[in-house]
């Protein structure tokens, strides 16, 4: 499916139609023709929505005063769509993204939505070349406000590639209880020596209250 912003002709288009996928680029409108998918019968998919199922059968428990206050958080915290507009969640829709990044923390279900923001976020994120073993990438950030040893940094990993050299994983989920303090630092271990990594990472406090993410990239330390 396709979404239309503004008239279809000299508008702006995104998602599939017809067999063709439309997107934007630095160069302008792009359509490419829509490649064919391999769905897995099990895997990272699959268990998001195990865990939307989960808690919208949660939802169902709630009471009418604990749905009140998710959506009043919803209200507050507007997202953004695929053309970059600012929308309002639903009150479940708010309820199910919290606690499902909560959830994968390892936290339990809030059934009452947070009362007060993450209280740092994402000031710089750095990636480089391990200095211990090989395979080891080491990640460095400093944080807007000082980061609680409750709230977690969350830390995704893909591989891209060098040259000609491209490695198809799945992405490797990571959380990182943080600390006290604004500079911090994490060593990546175990990864493919000779391919190039790309990183992602936010700073999400134990309600599963989620800041915007920061990218950097590179390669494993070598054997020598």
């Amino acid at each position: 499916m396709a979404k239309v912003n503004g008239a279809a002709v000299g508008g702006d288009v995104r998602g599939t139609l017809g067999g063709f996928v439309f997107g934007k680029g630095i160069s302008g409108a792009i359509i490419r023709r829509k490649g064919t998918v391999i769905k897995r019968v099990e895997g990272e998919q699959d268990t998001r929505r195990a865990v939307w199922g989960y808690l919208a059968r949660k939802w169902k428990l709630l009471t009418a005063v604990q749905r009140a206050t998710w959506a009043v958080w919803a209200e507050n915290h507007p997202r953004l769509d695929v053309f970059g507009n600012p929308f309002q969640m639903s009150a479940i829709n708010a309820f199910v993204s919290c606690n499902a990044v909560a959830m994968q923390m390892g936290e339990t279900v809030a059934v009452t939505a947070p009362v007060i923001d993450p209280v740092a976020s994402m000031a710089t994120f750095a990636a480089a070349t391990g200095a211990g073993d090989a395979g080891d990438v080491d990640l460095s950030w400093t944080h807007n406000g000082v980061g609680l040893a409750d709230d977690y940094m969350q830390i995704e990993i893909d591989p891209g590639h060098m040259g000609q050299a491209i490695a198809f994983t799945t992405s490797r989920y990571t959380f990182v209880s943080s600390t006290a303090g604004n500079l911090l630092l994490v060593a990546v271990a175990g990864l493919t020596e000779g391919l190039y990594y790309n990183f992602r990472a936010r700073y999400v406090d134990e309600f599963g209250q989620v800041t915007a993410w920061l990218y950097a990239d590179a390669t494993p330390k070598l054997t020598v």
